[in-house]
């Protein structure tokens, strides 16, 4: 692109691939003492990754429990040396970050991060969530085969199923509503009419990618929707027609939606 004003900004780019699958996150910093948003940073982005819970009381996740995580306040290090002065109430104090979207895109792409840090004692980075032992970890096969260095950690995969929509509304993730939301709360007069003059952002499923084996030795296959709405998985040179059964239990990597 030779517009300067457009430079590094890919949700302007015309490209085939920046078109169709570029859109923007806005990550908002709010003071705990007022409440006040203190700075929007907007950033492009081609896909959205997802945490993905290390369950240990269920073998399942809904896919709209990974986009509430990713949308929810965050409390960031606020210890005295990293408070900063607010300029809207003019003291002092720690903050919080919230994710949202502030442009969709026109293709919704999710990658399901199933590859979670483990420490070099060998032992996993726990979440808030972890009280047992977790049988959707990897087992079955050594360190060495299921775990990748990276400098004085390493990743063990997850299995827990991702249960996903074969159709999917963004609107209560993107910005105005999660601000709203915020606001508000979820039963709110005021947060109800806000949401009733939102556009509904719907996608449709039409692609799903699955990873098999492990970080460094893994292969990947696909199920996607033909136009005539029927599904098909690809494993290399083999295609063959399944039902959306089948494709809905996939163990997701990567959903494709538009």
């Amino acid at each position: 692109d030779d517009d300067d004003d457009d430079d590094g900004d890919i949700s302007k780019c015309q490209c085939v691939v920046h078109s169709a699958f570029a859109g923007v996150t806005q990550s908002d910093l709010i003071c705990t003492g007022c409440g006040a948003v203190t700075s929007e940073t907007c950033e492009d982005t081609i896909g959205l990754s997802l945490d993905v819970p290390f369950a240990r009381t269920t073998p399942a996740v809904e896919l709209l429990d990974c986009l509430n995580a990713f949308t929810r306040v965050e409390t960031m290090d606020n210890s005295s040396f990293s408070l900063r002065i607010c300029p809207k109430c003019s003291s002092a104090q720690g903050m919080q970050k919230q994710m949202s979207l502030k442009r969709t895109p026109r293709m919704l792409v999710l990658h399901l991060k199933r590859f979670a840090a483990r420490g070099n004692d060998g032992s996993r980075q726990k979440d808030s969530s972890d009280t047992a032992e977790d049988t959707n970890v990897d087992s079955d096969t050594s360190d060495e085969d299921r775990t990748h260095a990276t400098g004085f950690k390493s990743l063990v995969k997850t299995h827990v199923h991702v249960e996903f929509p074969l159709v999917l509304d963004v609107s209560p993730f993107c910005a105005s509503n999660v601000k709203a939301r915020r606001i508000f709360g979820d039963d709110d007069v005021a947060m109800k009419a806000q949401r009733a003059h939102d556009v509904k952002y719907k996608y449709s499923l039409y692609a799903v990618i699955v990873h098999s084996g492990v970080l460094h030795g893994g292969h990947y296959t696909c199920y996607v929707k033909r136009g005539d709405g029927e599904w098909y998985f690809c494993d290399d040179a083999s295609v063959r027609r399944v039902e959306i059964d089948e494709v809905l239990q996939a163990q997701a990597y990567m959903l494709f939606y538009g």
